[in-house]
């Protein structure tokens, strides 16, 4: 529960910094940088860094490599577009825009895996796409 919490503090915190930060006319690939490097340096202690060299060490450098292109796919390139957005947009607009994310993978999910959503995920989706809709209409 504070995981949770706190996962969705900072990732507030990151969206009114990054909205601050691109005004004063930083390039959004230095703020992903900087926040990758923060968050990498926080979730050091957490990881198992014994197994990393040895995959390395031991010749799995393929493994390690796809590790990588993970990352660069699932993590740095989602913040560097985020951060791309505040040039754009209003931090409200890209956090609500972003949190169709999990409407994204749950249609995902059930085209590419063939899972089954039950009615609170089609209800969530029907709201998110709901919101995204009304955070679009220009009113007259």
């Amino acid at each position: 529960m504070l995981c949770g919490i706190l996962t969705s503090f900072f990732y507030a915190v990151y969206g009114i910094i990054s909205k601050k930060v691109t005004q004063k006319g930083y390039h959004f690939l230095t703020i992903t940088f900087y926040g990758t490097l923060f968050s990498g340096m926080t979730m050091l202690p957490f990881s198992n860094i014994h197994s990393l060299s040895s995959m390395i060490v031991s010749g799995q450098r393929t493994t390690f490599f796809i590790l990588i292109i993970h990352a660069l796919v699932s993590s740095v390139l989602p913040y560097a577009l985020y951060s791309l957005s505040m040039r754009y947009m209003e931090a409200g607009k890209a956090s609500i825009l972003a949190s169709s994310e999990p409407a994204a993978a749950m249609l995902f999910g059930a085209v590419l895996y063939a899972e089954t959503p039950g009615i609170l995920s089609i209800c969530g989706l029907c709201f998110t796409i709901g919101a995204v809709i009304l955070l679009n209409y220009e009113r007259n």
